[in-house]
Order: C-alpha cells, then structure tokens, then sequence
C-alpha cells in the first residue's frame, strides 16, 4: 500500500508509539515528522527510524507541505495551542486525552 499521508507527531513519550506505522506495509499512513521540546533526542529517534525531519518547534512541523495529520502527544496543558496551531495549518489533528484542560481551548477547537 502506497504511503500517501503523511503524520508530524508532536510528543516524544507516547508519541514514539506511532513509528510503528512506517514498519506497517498496510497503512497508507508514514511519520514524516518529529516535534520533542529537546532536539538531539528528536533528531536521534528521527535517524533511527529514518524519518528525514526533527524540530523542537511544533510550528515548523505543522508548516511542513508533505504533513497531512498533526498527532499530539505533548504535555497536556499544551494540547489546545497544538491542536490551534495544527488547525489552522489545515492538518487533521489527533490527539490524546484530554483533549484540552481550557474550556476556551475546546470552544476555540470546535
């Protein structure tokens, strides 16, 4: 299967789970990006799975053209300003709960 979407995860903890999908022949899903607020690790877990793009910016990952779905797996409180950030970049977003901790952040969301 032709791996046509492209995935930015931002979050190195939880977010390292997704690497599987670059390993699965059956999802059209790859992870071309890494967002981790400390970018030797970023860049390191990025060369060992042969992903060619690392930042510690989630505003560079959401830039990107060849991104098409923001995973969020960061800190909770930064949830909602990496959901906004990816929304508005027009990326699909994914994100793990809660979804935000600011009832203004799910309001601005929706």
């Amino acid at each position: 299967m032709r791996k046509e979407l492209g995935v930015g995860v931002i979050g190195l903890g939880m977010g390292r789970d997704l690497l599987y999908l670059n390993r699965d022949p059956n999802t059209r899903f790859e992870v071309r990006g890494l967002c981790g607020a400390n970018a030797e690790k970023a860049a390191r877990i990025a060369a060992q799975n042969g992903i060619g793009f690392s930042t510690p910016d989630y505003r560079e990952l959401v830039r990107r053209d060849d991104i098409h779905v923001a995973a969020v797996f960061s800190p909770d409180h930064l949830h909602g300003e990496h959901c906004l950030a990816a929304l508005h970049a027009g990326k699909h977003v994914v994100v793990t709960k809660p979804m935000v901790d600011k009832l203004s952040e799910a309001v601005a969301i929706t």
